[in-house]
């Protein structure tokens, strides 16, 4: 690192690249333990007044419509796009950590912002079970994690008792139950399904409270305020974020500091030592250049921006990206399969009953797919009934008269649900991040993606289509609309370029998330998960952050 001497430098002892699910809590962890810790965020600062979920949909101006967006908007991306605040959020195509051409394979949903994704999390809690650490075991996958639900059942009671997650017991095997505080109140909608699924006679099918880290208790200051989807933001402060929850039980103290606008372009080895000394980031405010040295480095950037870090932080020792002597580096890119079914219930339509809104999802169907044939792993559906900001609903309505269509559009209001399925994909070393040519705004390298569905993954697709019509059939959905993701991607559960394994021949970290080829670089973020589940991963990524909190703690 001799030729980036003559640039400013700051110290610490602990430098944690991100600010999202794990890197925040590494921080909060670290810090109330009397580390020095310094946070680089490439973004800037973000509060929850910046959203706007809770202002009626009539009063938005826009009505979630932006200039840039395609119109009439695909279903699919109303899910994602329905705000504007929320849509802003996205990294801009010359920002992302993926090259132009990879657009064409994979969907990359990157915010670079303090809390990064947390500021669009839905807030869905779920324990991953011990068969989702054993999937070789039982032919969901090719995979066993080198550890197991025993070794972050405690860590999962922890983050869910830092985070409050609301919820049941409900005794399952598939969706262990965790510390739990009243879940989400049910509506029509809801109940109705919940009666459904036990007349699927195909298989045993339950509904069951989702399991959200948002507050429920009426008698706090940042409960819910029953204002839509959390995908959208959230203004009262009701879903977990590190800036709201975290942040500010640190951000006074001597022994913690943020840096905002800090992009990390490249780590640097210690001459003759496979240590890094420093990390050389970009201030992306005035474009000037400076560099961070610590005696531990965690990378916490997200499964994209981690691995592009290292790749691009080659040198002679290490021509194909630190951390990579296995060669795994960028490989076995994982996210979810998916497919939605849309349907409004006859039972529900016209109706004019008030109740409260709540926050979208309210129920969950665990996992009721095992040992299929037809496909490897399982998945899982969220129940989601809301009053969407643009009616996109109407789209399959195209039989009928234009003259009938505002009226129907009316009727259908507080009728209209939608089953998200999300599954288990197969886990393959092809799908994976390369070195790219293209280079994003500020000159830095972005990487390619190779990403295809398996027949497996396809098959597994058709099914959840096959199970949301017979759902929505018993539910009384009488005009369906079926959106199966073509793209992978829209999952935005991304995992698995930088994996964790019980060897150096196999993985890029190990079961400590310690990097095998440099002894005081770890990594913290979906990129270690070797094998995701049909679950959402936030809470099992914490809980790998809280074990590894713990570790530092006593190693530090």
């Amino acid at each position: 690192m001799s030729e980036n001497g003559h640039l400013p430098i700051e110290e610490c002892e602990t430098c944690i690249v991100g600010t999202g699910a794990a890197g925040g809590l590494l921080a909060h962890q670290l810090a109330l333990r009397g580390n020095a810790v310094l946070s680089l965020e490439q973004g800037e600062p973000i509060d929850d007044g910046y959203f706007t979920n809770h202002v009626q949909f009539a009063e938005e101006g826009q009505f979630g419509i932006t200039p840039d967006m395609a119109w009439p908007m695909k279903p699919t991306e109303a899910f994602l796009y329905g705000n504007t605040a929320a849509h802003a959020l996205y990294a801009a195509r010359d920002a992302k950590s993926t090259s132009p051409a990879a657009d064409e394979k994979f969907f990359n949903g990157q915010i670079f912002r303090l809390n990064g994704k947390l500021n669009l999390w839905n807030g869905v809690a779920l324990r991953y079970s011990a068969r989702d650490f054993r999937g070789k075991d039982f032919g969901d996958s090719d995979t066993n994690w080198p550890i197991g639900y025993e070794d972050l059942q405690q860590h999962y009671a922890a983050v869910e008792r830092l985070i409050g997650v609301c919820g049941t017991r409900e005794g399952l095997d598939c969706l262990p139950d965790g510390e739990f505080i009243p879940p989400l109140p049910l509506r029509p909608a809801d109940r109705i399904v919940v009666r459904a699924v036990g007349k699927v006679k195909s298989a045993q099918i339950r509904a069951i409270p989702n399991r959200k880290a948002i507050e429920t208790r009426g008698d706090r200051p940042n409960h819910c305020q029953n204002c839509g989807e959390c995908i959208y933001g959230c203004n009262s402060g009701s879903v977990f974020k590190f800036s709201s929850h975290l942040l500010p039980q640190i951000a006074a103290r001597g022994n913690y500091r943020i840096r905002y606008r800090s992009k990390v372009v490249r780590l640097l080895r210690e001459e003759n030592s496979s240590r890094i000394a420093a990390a050389e980031c970009l201030d992306t405010q005035n474009g000037n250049r400076f560099l961070v040295k610590a005696k531990t480095f965690i990378l916490a950037a997200g499964t994209l921006e981690s691995p592009r870090i290292l790749f691009n932080s080659h040198d002679e020792a290490f021509p194909d990206g630190l951390a990579n002597s296995s060669g795994a580096l960028g490989c076995y890119l994982q996210d979810k399969v998916k497919a939605m079914v849309g349907s409004t219930l006859l039972r529900l339509f016209g109706s004019r009953a008030k109740y409260d809104l709540g926050c979208g999802d309210h129920l969950l169907i665990p996992r009721f797919v095992f040992d299929n044939p037809g496909f490897r792993g399982g998945f899982q559906a969220q129940v989601c009934h809301f009053l969407p900001r643009r009616p996109y609903y109407v789209d399959g309505l195209a039989p009928f008269p234009g003259w009938s269509k505002k009226w129907l559009a009316k009727m259908i209001f507080r009728s209209f649900l939608v089953l998200m399925f999300l599954g288990k994909p197969e886990v393959r070393r092809s799908n994976r991040l390369l070195p790219g040519r293209d280079k994003d705004l500020y000159g830095i390298p972005q990487v390619d993606v190779q990403y295809e569905y398996t027949e497996s993954d396809r098959r597994m697709q058709a099914s959840m289509i096959d199970y949301g019509r017979k759902i929505m059939r018993k539910c009384t959905g009488f005009v369906q609309e079926v959106y199966p993701e073509r793209l992978p991607g829209h999952g935005i559960h991304y995992a698995g370029t930088c994996r964790m394994a019980a060897s150096s021949a196999q993985g890029v970290v190990d079961t400590n998330l310690r990097s095998f080829d440099h002894e005081n670089l770890y990594i913290c973020d979906g990129s270690v998960m070797p094998d995701i589940a049909e679950k959402n991963l936030t809470l099992t990524l914490m809980a790998l952050a809280h074990r590894l909190g713990e570790h530092l703690s006593r190693r530090l």
